[in-house]
């Protein structure tokens, strides 16, 4: 393996890709600690450490830390944060179907590429509702279709609120 030799104890590859490592560690790579001693004890070799690059993994917390300000190594607080904090780790939802009551922020904008989209319900059978609230009301604004059938066969069975049209256009109300 092509090796260059720095400083005492200080080895890197070649290759300027590769890592610089020293004899213990990568320069700004991974770290293992027990503690917060451990971890605020790193400042005895912070010549090794970069922001925003060394990770800390502390084992009495079961966390990764970042390293953000090496100027307060010593001070968990200001010094380190949890990594898992900036990722957003075990938290939210990763399906929107989790969301037993999802709420849009804005309007819901169905991108069309040629191809027709639809709101449908997977439950073979189920509804799909539409509740305003208050003295709101659905405006379907556009193009409404309605299921059609042949006007010169019998229509189809009526049911409370159906609508229906047939081949002639003629709309048909089913109230029971």
């Amino acid at each position: 393996m092509p090796v260059q030799i720095g400083r005492a104890g200080e080895y890197g590859h070649n290759n300027s890709e590769k890592a610089f490592v020293d004899s213990n560690f990568v320069r700004g790579g991974v770290r293992v600690v027990a503690n917060d001693a451990g971890l605020t004890g790193l400042t005895s070799v912070s010549d090794q450490l970069k922001e925003y690059v060394t990770i800390v993994y502390h084992e009495a917390d079961s966390k990764l830390y970042l390293l953000v300000d090496s100027s307060n190594i010593a001070t968990k607080a200001t010094g380190w944060t949890d990594l898992g904090d900036l990722m957003g780790t075990g938290s939210g939802i990763e399906n929107v179907h989790e969301d037993a009551s999802p709420q849009l922020g804005g309007n819901l904008d169905v991108f069309y590429d040629g191809t027709t989209r639809s709101i449908v319900n997977s439950n073979s059978g189920s509804d799909i509702q539409f509740t305003p609230t208050g003295t709101g009301k659905i405006n379907l604004d556009g193009l409404v279709e309605f299921k059609r059938f042949d006007h010169t066969a019998s229509p189809p069975e009526a049911f409370e609120g159906g609508m229906y049209a047939d081949t002639a256009d003629n709309l048909y109300f089913g109230v029971t």
